[in-house]
């Protein structure tokens, strides 16, 4: 398969959402990215990140489970090729993140047993970041040890389309897996390659990464302390 570029076209983001019943101009911004790279039909990267995530919003719908925030779901597009649909996301909806959003979440490395969340802000080493990472640390270690294996939230969390929200001021997460972050990264097999299919998606996993993202999201949307703008802001 030779390379080819093509004129730019226009997509869009899918956006999706719970509302909330308390405080329903909060939120918690989950999700993923929807394209994927040409040769493969992107089981992994990234069609498994937006269905977790979509999955865990619909399991609250059925339940009949009403977060105290709004989480919403968002599946960025353009990821691939410019991430345009994170950068529009975070112009369009600036005034709202810088007031309004608590958290953001992203699911990116595949889907395998999840073993811990990873934790970036836009400045790691202020003294706000810090404390707003010990909170939501102390929820991980609550509320997610018999999910994650590592039941951790730990200071390696990335992800490019939840990044000009956390360059805002919004604390980020970042679902993470020992076949990415370990030797001898099995997600690197697949990767961008035409073996990133849906057989590579284990049913186990799968539901263990929809529970990591459900009950992540709950616990931040629900929880009495807020954190946004990289600090504890209120205790309602």
């Amino acid at each position: 398969m030779e390379p080819v570029t093509y004129a730019n076209t226009i997509s869009r983001n899918i956006i999706a959402e719970i509302e909330g019943e308390e405080e329903p101009n909060k939120h918690v911004v989950i999700g993923g990215h929807i394209d994927s790279w040409d040769v493969g039909t992107g089981a992994l990267d990234d069609a498994g990140g937006c269905f977790i995530s979509w999955e865990a919003i619909r399991l609250m719908r059925a339940l009949s489970m009403r977060p105290r925030r709004t989480i919403r779901v968002v599946m960025w597009t353009n990821e691939e090729l410019g991430a345009r649909g994170a950068d529009q996301y975070a112009l369009d909806h600036r005034s709202e993140i810088l007031n309004s959003t608590i958290a953001a979440i992203e699911s990116d490395s595949g889907i395998f047993f999840p073993t811990h969340f990873g934790y970036f802000s836009s400045n790691s080493k202020d003294s706000n970041s810090k404390k707003a990472y010990q909170f939501a640390r102390n929820l991980v270690h609550d509320y997610l040890k018999d999910i994650l294996e590592k039941g951790d939230l730990l200071m390696d969390g990335g992800g490019r389309d939840i990044r000009p929200i956390v360059d805002l001021g919004v604390p980020g997460f970042s679902l993470e897996n020992a076949e990415i972050s370990e030797e001898p990264y099995k997600y690197f097999n697949y990767h961008h390659t035409d073996a990133d299919t849906i057989d590579k998606v284990d049913p186990i996993a799968l539901k263990k990464c929809v529970a990591a993202m459900g009950v992540m999201s709950w616990i931040l949307a629900n929880s009495e302390e807020v954190i946004s703008n990289n600090k504890i802001l209120e205790k309602n």
